[in-house]
């Protein structure tokens, strides 16, 4: 069982370099490698058995502990959509797949892209109200919304 050594000493050494998720990501990556070895290639290990099953996953996460200052808040107040994401906690890609139909303008409310699992009202509050009077306001063929997919990190 050297290789369960090995690894365990792989994982120290990394968590001196990275945060305890990347090294879980690494160790999942060759537990899948060491399983399509076992699984699909018929490739056999000592005991049949994934050497990375045995060997413990560092705990803790990387929890984002940035927040926007009062200076940044101020720059970004001033563009109506970021009044609108903040107002409704809606994401980017919600957004910008929002069409009239799923806007309630008399119950001030939003109904973000219906997925099968999740269908829901968003209030959109007093401070949402400036940006439905922009979109309201603009010509909606002649808005485009030039968005990519959006990424998480």
């Amino acid at each position: 069982m050297a290789s369960i050594a090995v690894l365990a000493e792989y994982r120290e050494a990394r968590l001196g370099q990275v945060s305890p998720k990347t090294v879980r990501e690494e160790l999942s990556l060759l537990q899948r490698v060491f399983n399509v070895c076992l699984k699909d290639w018929g490739i056999s290990l000592p005991n049949n058995a994934n050497p990375v099953d045995l060997v413990r996953k560092p705990r803790g996460d990387n929890p984002r502990e940035r927040r926007l200052s009062a200076d940044e808040y101020e720059v970004i107040s001033q563009v109506p959509v970021f009044n609108w994401a903040i107002e409704t906690a809606m994401r980017r890609g919600e957004i910008a797949a929002m069409d009239w139909k799923h806007v309630d303008l008399s119950l001030s409310t939003v109904r973000p892209g219906c997925r099968p699992t999740a269908c829901h009202w968003v209030g959109a509050g007093t401070a949402a109200g400036p940006a439905v009077s922009f979109a309201q306001s603009a010509d909606a063929e002649a808005m485009p919304v030039e968005c990519g997919p959006a990424r998480y990190r």
